[in-house]
């Protein structure tokens, strides 16, 4: 299964648990992997893309984090992992 988001945007990964909920009824791991990087300089980066680059590599960790917590919190075993990539 695979489903294409785009990991800015709140309502987007709420789909993503909800498609994997329908798919296999449960979350076992959450392995944040999406990551954004900016080669704009401090001095060139806009708001709109520093906001987004905050979204991607940190809001949405956290909401995918609090969207399946609940359902991982039933389970004696799961994990959840970030993955960071600096370039």
């Amino acid at each position: 299964m695979y489903v294409i988001v785009d990991a800015s945007k709140t309502e987007d990964n709420k789909i993503l648990v909800d498609k994997t909920m329908e798919a296999y009824g449960t979350v076992d791991i959450l392995f944040n992997n999406a990551g954004m990087l900016s080669m704009s300089s401090l001095m060139d980066v806009s708001l709109e893309e520093w906001n987004k680059l905050w979204a991607v590599n940190v809001t949405s960790a956290l909401y995918l984090a609090q969207l399946v917590a609940p359902e991982m919190k039933k389970k004696d075993n799961c994990a959840g992992s970030d993955s960071y990539s600096y370039g």
